[in-house]
């Protein structure tokens, strides 16, 4: 009986630090998941917010999968029609875009596991975001980010 009793009362005591790590808002992003870039990921969309940021800048690009396909983000930086980019073999063709700045995979959405964040070194420029899954960019799954030069 006596376990019992410290037990609740364990769970009593740590019940405030529970509540107050769920947190009230709803717009909150998981610990470790700051972002200053948020790119949108679904079948077959890709938006980022904001679309504009100063630089330079370290800025962690945040994907959120929306879907219920993985998708792989990719940013280049390119002054390319980011709506005509070269294909080859159904990819985005680098060799003519340049290596990317940063991609990682971002797994189908699933609560917080649809979201995965990579920091990457911005210069000003002209950034084109994409999926870099076979086909994917040619279903519309590409979108552009301006870095302009700020204080």
């Amino acid at each position: 009986m006596r376990f019992r009793t410290a037990v609740a009362l364990l769970m009593l005591a740590a019940a405030p630090f529970a509540l107050a790590a769920c947190g009230d808002d709803d717009d909150e992003e998981p610990p470790g998941l700051e972002h200053a870039v948020h790119v949108h990921l679904d079948e077959w969309s890709l938006e980022a917010e904001p679309l504009t940021i100063a630089g330079p800048t370290t800025a962690n690009i945040g994907g959120h999968n929306h879907g219920q396909y993985p998708h792989q983000l990719t940013v280049v930086e390119t002054d390319l029609d980011p709506a005509a980019l070269p294909i080859s073999k159904a990819r985005v063709d680098l060799s003519t875009v340049g290596e990317p700045i940063v991609e990682f995979d971002v797994p189908a959405a699933d609560g917080d596991e649809g979201t995965q964040v990579a920091a990457a070194v911005l210069e000003p420029g002209r950034y084109v975001l994409y999926c870099a899954i076979p086909g994917h960019y040619q279903q519309g799954m590409y979108g552009t980010l301006e870095v302009t030069a700020g204080p």
